[in-house]
């Protein structure tokens, strides 16, 4: 009987270690799954969105930059609109892949997309409008809507693209807090759990 009451204590004591570490490996494990998906996120999604939105801005300086060239070099205008025309179709992929690759749940990233749609497509407009007049030799009439409209529409489309590189930065930073939470909470949980466990172990050398 004596023995068989050893025998449970010895069952009770080293179970409860057991269940304490398997606790502990439990919750490290799922925490740093946490961690690692926030790394992850900074890296595959954020930093990408970033650097192609980034991209997106350069696009649009590019587009301003040809329709001016047209202006002071009228005998480079063919070759100005094909590259508003390449930097249209880069700035059209850029931008699906961005919305594609924002979640659903990104509400404010999605109000920016918005803004950035309708900015390009109003500026885009402008720009064919005031290359139009340009080449009706309506030059005059050309300058005074790019000097009116088409320059400010420019300036709010860089300004859309800005914002969406400065909300991908701030996403980036807002997924590194949740990381470096994660590691905290991770390291002082199984901190907490080892005095626990050794101070169980303990407990039960004693009683013995």
């Amino acid at each position: 009987m004596q023995n068989m009451k050893i025998g449970r204590k010895f069952l009770l004591g080293f179970g409860s270690i057991l269940v304490v570490m398997s606790l502990l490996v439990a919750v490290a494990v799922m925490n740093m799954s946490a961690l690692h998906e926030d790394l992850r996120r900074i890296v595959q999604v954020n930093n990408k969105l970033q650097s192609i939105a980034a991209g997106m801005g350069i696009l649009v300086r590019e587009d301003a930059i040809a329709v001016r060239n047209c202006f002071l070099q009228r005998e480079r205008m063919d070759e100005m609109i094909k590259r508003i025309n390449d930097c249209n179709a880069k700035f059209d992929e850029a931008f699906n892949q961005v919305e594609q690759m924002t979640s659903s749940d990104d509400t404010k990233g999605r109000e920016i997309l918005l803004s950035v749609k309708e900015s390009w497509t109003a500026s885009r407009a402008l720009n064919e409008r005031t290359l139009a007049l340009l080449r009706e030799g309506r030059q005059h009439e050309a300058f005074a809507m790019y000097e009116k409209e088409s320059r400010a529409a420019m300036r709010q489309a860089i300004q859309a693209t800005e914002n969406l590189v400065k909300h991908q930065q701030t996403r980036s930073e807002m997924r590194y807090d949740e990381a470096t939470r994660h590691y905290r909470d991770t390291r002082l949980f199984m901190i907490s759990v080892g005095f626990a466990t050794l101070l169980l172990v303990m407990l039960i050398a004693i009683r013995f």
